[in-house]
């Protein structure tokens, strides 16, 4: 079950020694499975135990699709303050790369913004 296999992946990096310098795929890995097994316990939450008699799969279709939303939206929302953090960044040195960091990341959201208006035409 995906949620079993995401809440597995959660447990496992969470009792890595963070010390030991983790690297950015097993970050992102963390993130991912996290976010897996968040949505799959919504979903087993909203459709109690019937999620296998009485669900459609439009319905389901329908739901995860909203949580998928909202958290795009969530993401797009917080973006101002990320794009504030780089670029404010105290030690001289790492200035430089953290704006350049914020308009890659500016870039990539016109770039997502403007496929969302185009699936949405």
């Amino acid at each position: 079950m995906v949620r079993d296999t995401a809440r597995n992946i959660v447990c496992e990096d969470g009792s890595k020694d963070s010390i030991g310098g983790r690297n950015d795929d097993s970050i992102l890995g963390s993130i991912c499975a996290n976010s897996m097994h968040r949505i799959t316990k919504t979903i087993l939450l909203t459709f109690h135990d019937n999620i296998d008699d009485k669900v459609s799969q439009k319905e389901l279709f329908d739901n995860s699709s909203s949580m998928i939303a909202d958290i795009i939206a969530a993401c797009l929302t917080n973006l101002p303050q990320v794009i504030t953090m780089k670029c404010h960044t105290s030690a001289i040195e790492k200035r430089e790369d953290s704006v350049k960091d914020a308009a890659q990341l500016l870039g990539k959201t016109k770039r997502i913004i403007e496929i969302l208006q185009a699936v949405n035409v």
